[in-house]
């Protein structure tokens, strides 16, 4: 980090450290990223790095609204300019969002269980729902304007509270992980079952809500 800084100089506008589930980030903020920039940045770019100049941070609020309110709601300023502090959020830019990634991930469940050959890659398919959604289920408070608590448990009792939606699959699945429960192969298409028709009901209800 401290190579970038150096490298960037006085384009470089804030470094911003933030969460994304369990996972911590860096946000660079900066004047302009052309490609005699990115060649600055490319020696020292790790997975972890995201790189937004001033305007793409204030212009893509109604674009990828989730995202930044995310970080918005975790974030360390760690040098220079706090740029996250004054960026303001419209409901419905959060709702239509919201919308777009349940039904995108209810047409990629779908694909998945057509595609999946074995009990073993279906198996996998549940594990993985969990850290896949959970952003987006998080983001369901945060269109409430509900704190998000840090025991996931938590997050789906509240989830179930505000829209009305039977989260027990979820519960399941985290005490899969865990190791706290067994999953056995003649539950699996339930599973299925029951995720497709937690996606699709929660679409349905982010469609007709009104903010």
């Amino acid at each position: 980090m401290e190579e970038l800084k150096k490298a960037l100089g006085k384009n470089l506008i804030s470094v911003i450290k933030y969460k994304v589930g369990p996972e911590e980030k860096i946000l660079f903020t900066v004047n302009e990223l052309s490609i005699k920039t990115l060649e600055q940045i490319k020696p020292h770019f790790t997975k972890d790095y995201l790189f937004l100049t001033q305007k793409e941070l204030k212009d893509g609020l109604d674009v990828f609204p989730l995202e930044f309110l995310n970080i918005k709601n975790n974030y360390e300023v760690l040098h220079g300019k706090d740029t996250i502090a004054s960026l303001k959020f419209d409901k419905k830019h959060i709702r239509r969002e919201l919308e777009f990634e349940f039904r995108s991930k209810l047409i990629h469940l779908r694909e998945q269980y057509l595609a999946s050959a074995s009990k073993s890659q279906q198996k996998e398919l549940i594990l993985s729902a969990l850290p896949t959604l959970t952003p987006i289920l998080e983001g369901l408070l945060l269109l409430k304007n509900t704190k998000k608590p840090e025991a996931l448990d938590e997050i789906f009792d509240l989830i179930k509270q505000e829209y009305k939606e039977n989260m027990t699959i979820f519960k399941k699945i985290e005490k899969i992980k865990n190791k706290e429960l067994k999953l056995k192969a003649n539950e699996i298409r339930n599973y299925i079952k029951e995720l497709i028709a937690i996606l699709t009901n929660l679409s349905e209800k982010l469609d007709k809500l009104k903010t």
